[in-house]
């Protein structure tokens, strides 16, 4: 997520995307959901900074009914804040 985010930051959008990509792709099998919701919440951000609003707004939905299905009802909330503010 960390290295997402700096490339992101950098302006390096797509090479940002394959960190996600590569974060999902170790999630996938696995049942930790908190992860990955907090991965398609670092999508969002990422997506959001590439000015690609409509599929940011896409993986913060799917991050928010993650945490929700969780239970985390604080984080759902967080991202949809961050939703609001990046799109």
């Amino acid at each position: 997520w960390a290295e997402a985010r700096l490339a992101s930051a950098g302006g390096e959008h797509e090479r940002a995307l394959g960190f996600v990509d590569a974060a999902t792709a170790l999630l996938v099998p696995t049942d930790y959901l908190m992860f990955e919701a907090e991965t398609q919440r670092v999508r969002g951000h990422v997506l959001a900074a590439a000015g690609r609003v409509t599929e940011a707004t896409e993986a913060f939905d799917v991050a928010i009914g993650m945490f929700e299905r969780k239970g985390d009802v604080a984080s759902a909330h967080r991202v949809a804040e961050q939703r609001t503010d990046r799109t």
